[in-house]
């Protein structure tokens, strides 16, 4: 029972980690750590986490030990971010100089060109929930992990309505800075976000898990959620703040009904509503 248990607790961190848009960062192992999981459920999350964010600057690893990480956990991360950093050497040399920005550069906004002028969107680290499907969560223990369980994993934001709003059926983002050799298409997705009273939420993972099938979970934005979107390389290669990125653009495949949406991009939501 007690590694039924273990299995299924395992099963539920992954749920909470978006295999998509959300990178899997710092702030994530302390929450961990905080929570009380035990140092394999913590190092089989920094494993699996896809893209990852993780700050290995002097600042960064105190901070980790301050919050009870383990050796092995910082080695981890120290690892995890040293692949994820790595140049793409395939590209360099194609361009390489300082990044131009088609916006004239807003600092810690995302671009949006919409309703004919330049708008700097703010973004915000989103809560997360966990739905469990009750039923088969017990007859998962009951069966000590026969059954599959399922579950599913969301975010969400505060308020029923985003601050921003356009009237651009068509807008377009500027200036999204990926780092080299990632797919633009699992890093920056488009939704649309569900009002539920107070909160807009929408869903990025499900996931299943039992003794003879393993731990599966995997990007899912639910029905009529994610948007369509065409992506432009603009830049293959160049540097910003002594780092490398390729640097895009993106807009919606069609027209945007109205409704409240959200930009998921590097562990943040950029939301907007469309009137």
């Amino acid at each position: 029972m007690e590694v039924c248990m273990s299995k299924f607790l395992s099963f539920l961190i992954l749920c909470l980690l978006s295999l998509s848009a959300q990178a899997f960062g710092n702030e994530d192992v302390v929450q961990l750590l905080t929570a009380g999981m035990e140092e394999d459920v913590v190092l089989n999350a920094i494993g699996n986490a896809n893209p990852t964010t993780f700050d290995t600057s002097a600042t960064g690893l105190i901070a980790l030990k301050k919050a009870g990480a383990s050796s092995a956990i910082i080695q981890k991360v120290i690892v995890r971010q040293g692949a994820a950093s790595a140049p793409n050497t395939s590209a360099m040399g194609m361009n390489g100089g300082d990044c131009r920005f088609e916006s004239g550069g807003m600092e810690g906004r995302t671009p949006l060109r919409a309703d004919g002028k330049l708008i700097g969107l703010k973004s915000q680290r989103p809560g997360k929930s966990t739905n469990v499907n009750v039923g088969s969560a017990f007859a998962n223990v009951l069966t000590l992990g026969l059954a599959t369980a399922k579950a599913s994993s969301s975010l969400e934001v505060p308020g029923a309505h985003a601050t921003t709003r356009i009237a651009d059926k068509m807008p377009e983002f500027l200036d999204l800075m990926l780092l080299p050799g990632y797919p633009s298409d699992d890093l920056v997705v488009l939704v649309r976000m569900t009002v539920k009273g107070d909160v807009r939420t929408v869903q990025v993972m499900s996931g299943e898990s039992s003794l003879g099938g393993g731990d599966k979970a995997h990007a899912d934005y639910g029905p009529n959620t994610r948007i369509a979107v065409i992506t432009e390389k603009v830049t293959d290669l160049c540097t910003w703040h002594g780092t490398r990125f390729s640097q895009y653009r993106m807009r919606p495949a069609v027209a945007l009904e109205p409704g409240e949406y959200a930009l998921l991009f590097a562990n943040k939501v950029i939301d907007f509503g469309v009137d």
